[in-house]
């Protein structure tokens, strides 16, 4: 496989927190899975969920919102999990996303069609720069 330049981040959101460590587990399972699905369509899964899953009551609600928002913020784009509208960090991450005009995915046909379309950009602008040179 060739090495790709400027793959899309794709930061995964939704429901963290629970009622029960297995109910966050569970959450966890759930936007892993998600992250997996969304590596096999060659673009860099960000996942929070999975990233500071051993972390949870370490630091305090408002910081780990902080510091998602700030991850979010450096992503291409989002996918939030079903039920995000559940979760007041995800809300927060929708609304985050809007404000910067990120795409927004809930559906994972339409991410893997925009993934598919990104990498074509991608390709049309090395190949109009390169007959730009000639």
């Amino acid at each position: 496989m060739k090495p790709f330049i400027n793959m899309p981040l794709v930061y995964v959101a939704g429901s963290f927190r629970g009622k029960t460590p297995w109910v966050v587990e569970q959450n966890i399972r759930k936007a892993e899975h998600k992250a997996l699905e969304i590596a096999y369509f060659n673009a860099i899964p960000v996942c929070p969920h999975t990233m500071y899953r051993f972390f949870d009551k370490q630091r305090d609600d408002q910081f780990w919102l902080n510091a998602t928002i700030g991850i979010l913020n450096k992503c291409h784009g989002a996918y939030f999990l079903e039920r995000w509208e559940e979760s007041e960090g995800a809300r927060l991450e929708m609304e985050f996303a809007g404000n910067w005009e990120k795409p927004v995915f809930s559906d994972m046909r339409d991410l893997r069609e925009w993934i598919n379309n990104w990498y074509e950009n991608k390709a049309r602008k090395v190949s109009n720069k390169g007959q730009t040179e000639q």
